[in-house]
C-alpha cells in the first residue's frame, strides 16, 4: 500500500508551517494540512524528491482539506497543539477522509535535512476504523482468515478515548503513525509562486499517514 501511494500520489498530504521566524525556535507558528493533488516527483530509485511543487486538492473554489493548528519549534522539531484534524488517506484500494481527534504532530524540519521523520498521534474513531477494515476485508483474499465481528469487538473492547456522554462508553483508539516527509512548494490558488524563500513559510509533503 505505501508503495501504491507513493507511485501514484493518492493521499498526499501537504503541511505547510506558516509565520516562522526562526527555523530551529520559535514559539508561535501555524501549520496547516493539505491534499496534494498529482504524483510524487520521483528519482530512479522510487524515492521522494525534496522541492518539488505541488497543487492543493481543490473543490467550488476551496481547498478539500486545509485544517489549521497552532505550534512551535524548539531545536529544529516541530510539535502541534492537540485538536482535531481531518486527514486524507489511501491505502488497499480504499480511499478515506479521516478524523484524527485531539491529534498531534511531531516532527525535525532543520533546514540541513533533505527528508524528515515524523509521527502523528491522537485518537482515532472505531466507527471509522471498523468501517475501513470492513472495506479492507471485503477486497482482499485475507477476509476468509479474520473475523469482522471479532475485530468489531475488540475495536470496542480497546477504545480508551471520548467516552459517550450518554453511555459512558469510550469511543476512539488511542493511535500513532510514522510517516516520512520533504521539503516542498505548494501552489495556491492565489498564489502560486510561494515558497519558504522569505523565512515566512516552509512546506513539506508526506505519504502519511
Amino acid at each position: 500500500a505505501n508503495g501504491q501511494r507513493r507511485s501514484s500520489g493518492l493521499g498526499m498530504i501537504l503541511v505547510e508551517i506558516t509565520g516562522v521566524d526562526d527555523i530551529r525556535n520559535d514559539d508561535d507558528v501555524k501549520v496547516t494540512f493539505y491534499r496534494g493533488n498529482g504524483s510524487f516527483n520521483l528519482d530512479s530509485k522510487n524515492n521522494v524528491l525534496p522541492f518539488g511543487t505541488y497543487d492543493i486538492d481543490m473543490e467550488n473554489g476551496k481547498a478539500r482539506y486545509g485544517d489549521t493548528v497552532a505550534g512551535r519549534i524548539s531545536n529544529g522539531v516541530l510539535t502541534t497543539q492537540p485538536a482535531d484534524v481531518h486527514l486524507p488517506y489511501y491505502g488497499n484500494y480504499e480511499y478515506i477522509s479521516q478524523l484524527i481527534r485531539d491529534m498531534r504532530l511531531e516532527m525535525n524540519i532543520t533546514e540541513s535535512e533533505s527528508q524528515s521523520k515524523g509521527l502523528v498521534y491522537g485518537y482515532y474513531g472505531v466507527d471509522q476504523f471498523y468501517s475501513y477494515v470492513r472495506g479492507l476485508l471485503a477486497n482482499f483474499p485475507m477476509r476468509h482468515k479474520y473475523s469482522c465481528p471479532a475485530i468489531y469487538v475488540a475495536a470496542h473492547e480497546l477504545a480508551d478515548g471520548h467516552p459517550d456522554p450518554d453511555t459512558g462508553k469510550c469511543t476512539t483508539l488511542s493511535s500513532a503513525f510514522r510517516f516520512e516527509a520533504v521539503r516542498a512548494f505548494i501552489n495556491h490558488p492565489t498564489n502560486i509562486d510561494v515558497a519558504n524563500q522569505s523565512g515566512r513559510r516552509t512546506s513539506l509533503a508526506t505519504t502519511g499517514p
